[in-house]
């Protein structure tokens, strides 16, 4: 189409040459749209390449064009317009009122294409020390070696392919830290911090942070500094009172900051209780909310393993719990979700439950009693963030008592558990307890609803009436009823003693090596915005 509303034809009268479009623009600058014909009247210089005419324009409109990204754009045109008349000090501090990187990169005669990020950063960092975009370049590169949070991938760093990188950085965070200039000097230690954790130098990066909270300056980063105390205290701390005490502290802390910066933003796009993949999510450490995300990796990463390593069960359990269900109590209406939902995704596939899933029956019996009654101000701060079910901790120490062949102890734990509870639990709604585990040919029962407490009593019974039968065939009889129960508990009827072969994800860590930990709980994750 020749239509003018389009594109121009031959014949458009609104046609106009870079001089008179430059004129009209330099004689509308000012006003509400200043800084947008300011904009444009430069453009139309500087393709006419009227270098000096540009600046003396800038020196005549200077004080009239507000801040913001339009004046930026400006500056890296009046920047150009010094580089080509020559003057490159003057050129390079225009680029940097701009904040135009790569034009003041470009005026240093090392710059080439094809440098490495800190390379870059060296020339930036000699020429623009104090240069805002390093906090961001510097988390960029930083967060490329993390793993992917997500259950179906191998968790591991991605370090060997970044080492010499991370190693160059590292040398200038101590470059910088060593140098007298107007750099961040907090930034560049809060990094150098993680680094220094990351190279197995726990001490050392302790000393880096020291610095970083005797520099920082700005909330934002002191924030994130403080955050990472609590990352390092987690990684050097003996675990005793002591540190029990400051963790306490920190984790108050934590809590204030996940409930200050809590927005409807983050709730709604993730927290649908409806929705399956939100909800996976967050088990996959995938939260989306820095102050959630980073307690989770200090808490499931270092402290709870930590804690396990140190026989402190209850207390990780409870850290655990808290790290699983904190977010979740402030966001969403679980106890909606576990009734209406076709399918629990979340509760018996958390790292919470994972944790229980590995643990002894005494062991959970005796988070229970902490649970139900806590003794410190510790444990009451974790209960009120904690998920405290009472049919959902009772059916798990219940589901490990028959994993333990106590089935006295089960039969008591099950009576506790609310019958309709039973049948929305996901091995009932999958079908895995339809069958009868008293019978070879594993024909369906009538106790589906009830399975595990139907199996506990009828196990109990024939445990006592076995030991007490003085007839060695009715004895016998017992015996075969008995065995065949207990060997398809663990086999065809596994839904009754254990979760780990249903629709959930409780591979949390592998036996007898806690410190995989750090591998699958998106542990190491760096604390940071």
């Amino acid at each position: 189409s020749l239509s003018p509303w389009y594109y121009p034809s031959k014949n458009d009268p609104v046609k106009y040459s870079l001089n008179d479009i430059a004129e009209i623009a330099r004689q509308r600058a000012e006003g509400l749209f200043a800084d947008r014909y300011a904009l444009q009247a430069v453009r139309a210089m500087t393709s006419l390449k009227q270098y000096q005419e540009i600046i003396d324009y800038w020196g005549d409109i200077e004080k009239s064009i507000p801040e913001g990204f339009l004046r930026q754009m400006i500056l890296s045109y009046v920047a150009g317009a010094h580089i080509h008349l020559g003057d490159i000090e003057q050129g390079q501090t225009y680029f940097k009122m701009a904040n135009d990187i790569k034009g003041l990169l470009e005026c240093d005669q090392r710059y080439r294409e094809g440098m490495s990020r800190i390379e870059k950063m060296e020339i930036l960092y000699e020429n623009y020390p104090d240069c805002p975009d390093f906090r961001l370049k510097i988390w960029n590169i930083l967060g490329e070696i993390e793993p992917d949070r997500n259950w179906t991938e191998d968790w591991r760093w991605e370090w060997d392919g970044q080492r010499e990188e991370i190693t160059q950085l590292a040398k200038l965070c101590d470059r910088v830290l060593n140098e007298n200039t107007i750099a961040d000097k907090a930034l560049w230690a809060y990094n150098a911090t993680y680094i220094a954790h990351l190279q197995g130098d726990d001490k050392k990066a302790d000393q880096y942070l020291k610095t970083a909270e005797k520099t920082v300056k700005d909330q934002e980063l002191a924030d994130a500094v403080k955050a990472m105390r609590v990352f390092i205290d987690a990684q050097i701390c003996p675990y005793d009172k002591a540190y029990e005490q400051k963790l306490f502290t920190q984790l108050r802390w934590f809590q204030d900051m996940i409930e200050h910066h809590l927005d409807e933003r983050k709730h709604n796009k993730y927290y649908d209780a409806e929705d399956y993949y939100d909800l996976y999510d967050l088990n996959s450490s995938i939260s989306f909310y820095y102050w959630n995300d980073a307690m989770r990796c200090i808490l499931l990463g270092t402290v709870c393993p930590k804690m396990l390593e140190v026989g402190k069960t209850t207390l990780a359990l409870q850290l655990a719990n808290m790290a699983s269900y904190s977010w979740l109590n402030l966001t969403t209406d679980m106890e909606s979700y576990r009734r209406n939902s076709p399918f629990n995704y979340y509760d018996y596939s958390n790292h919470f439950a994972s944790m229980m899933d590995k643990l002894s029956a005494n062991d959970l019996i005796a988070y229970l009693d902490i649970a139900q009654k806590p003794r410190t101000d510790f444990q009451r701060f974790l209960n009120a963030h904690s998920f405290i079910g009472n049919d959902y901790l009772k059916e798990i120490i219940g589901t490990h008592c028959l994993r333990e062949m106590r089935y006295a102890e089960a039969e008591n734990y099950l009576s506790q558990v609310a019958p309709d509870y039973f049948i929305r639990t996901n091995v009932y709604i999958e079908g895995c307890l339809k069958y009868d585990p008293f019978n070879l040919k594993m024909r369906p029962w009538s106790h589906s609803v009830d399975a595990k407490l139907y199996f506990a009593k009828t196990m109990n019974r024939l445990e006592k009436d076995i030991a007490a039968a003085k007839d060695p065939n009715q004895k016998a009889l017992m015996m075969i009823d008995f065995g065949i129960g207990m060997r398809n508990s663990f086999d065809k009827c596994w839904a009754l003693t254990q979760y780990g072969q249903g629709n959930v994800f409780s591979d949390w860590y592998e036996e007898d090596d806690v410190q995989s930990l750090d591998r699958k709980s998106g542990s190491a994750g760096m604390p940071r915005p």
